[in-house]
């Protein structure tokens, strides 16, 4: 009689195949499916129910004893067509596994067709006459399984690839240090990072760094200088930045020293800021020796140019929170 699936299923032994005409019209018929051989099978074993399904949709479901299990007949399976899927489900509920190969069954079921399954144009899984998957082997134009005797070098792919700077060679980090934002930089084997220090370092330059000008024509008192250079080769980039205080004083002639001799005169950028007025003029500022620069403040006299001596007065009258600025480039 009818039964429910049992809710943990014991061991179980399955026959699936293709519905074709003429297993169809087996099914259809007295004998079913037919195990041809019950010496292995005691009235002591028991079947606890068969399931048929249909493209995985339950048909049926019995209890049947061993002994009268010579035929497993489907009856008035209207709705099974030719092409339908078909698995036959024994549960036993004896200990030993119940073998349903093919020594004990027998019947007109067909085998699949041969065919094979094409993924983009390329071959791929196939079942043959005789029933033998196969699937070809990948290469570099084709997809497939991967050989034997390429297991180790696919299992090891990573010592299989070739490092260093060689064209078509593979790279890699060459470093324990390298950290976030560091700049990349080539070794014989890979690459390494390189700090905005070591950059410099690499290339020759250096960060800005502090200088000490000696400054005449003035006195500084509380004011603040600020002079810093970067070198670079045979390259000196410097600025100079002087804010008065209160105690500060224009005495005379202004002119400071530079980090290095020069090799070539040169002239650079310069300006007073006043700092009542915020208009910044313009001054000239030259090299007056080896490593001396003087500042000369320009004036309009009869409508042309010209330059004067920084003093007291010239070119302000200097107050609290003036400036003096210097920016260049030159030759060491």
């Amino acid at each position: 009689m009818p039964t429910a699936i049992p809710a943990s299923e014991p061991e179980t032994a399955q026959i699936s195949f293709i519905v074709t005409a003429s297993n169809l019209s087996m099914m259809s018929s007295s004998s079913g499916l037919l195990c041809a051989d019950g010496s292995n099978l005691t009235e002591e074993d028991k079947i606890l129910f068969y399931r048929v399904t249909k493209n995985s949709v339950s048909l049926l479901t019995a209890v049947q004893n061993c002994k009268t299990l010579w035929n497993v007949r489907l009856h008035n399976l209207t709705e099974v067509v030719v092409g339908d899927a078909i698995t036959i489900s024994l549960w036993c509920d004896n200990a030993t596994w119940l073998q349903l190969d093919a020594d004990y069954v027998s019947g007109a079921f067909s085998a699949h067709p041969a065919v094979t399954i094409e993924v983009d144009g390329e071959s791929g899984l196939s079942i043959d006459a005789n029933q033998v998957l196969s699937l070809p082997l990948a290469n570099g134009d084709q997809s497939g399984a991967l050989a034997f005797d390429d297991w180790d070098t696919f299992n090891g792919k990573q010592d299989a690839l070739t490092f260093g700077i060689a064209d078509a060679n593979a790279l890699r980090v060459d470093a324990s240090d390298i950290a976030d934002n560091d700049y990349a930089k080539f070794t014989a084997n890979g690459l390494e990072g390189r700090s905005y220090s070591e950059v410099l370092s690499d290339l020759g330059l250096v960060a800005w760094a502090s200088w000490t000008p000696t400054l005449t024509g003035i006195t500084i008192g509380s004011g603040t200088v600020v002079a810093r250079k970067m070198t670079f080769g045979n390259i000196c980039d410097f600025e100079l930045i002087i804010t008065l205080a209160a105690d500060s004083a224009i005495t005379g002639d202004f002119n400071f020293t530079l980090p290095h001799n020069y090799v070539n005169k040169e002239s650079f950028h310069s300006f007073i800021y006043d700092a009542n007025t915020t208009i910044r003029y313009i001054c000239l500022a030259f090299h007056s020796s080896p490593n001396k620069v003087v500042l000369r403040p320009l004036t309009i006299v009869t409508y042309v140019i010209a330059s004067a001596t920084f003093s007291s007065t010239v070119p302000i009258t200097w107050a609290v929170g003036d400036e003096i600025h210097v920016r260049g480039s030159y030759e060491i």
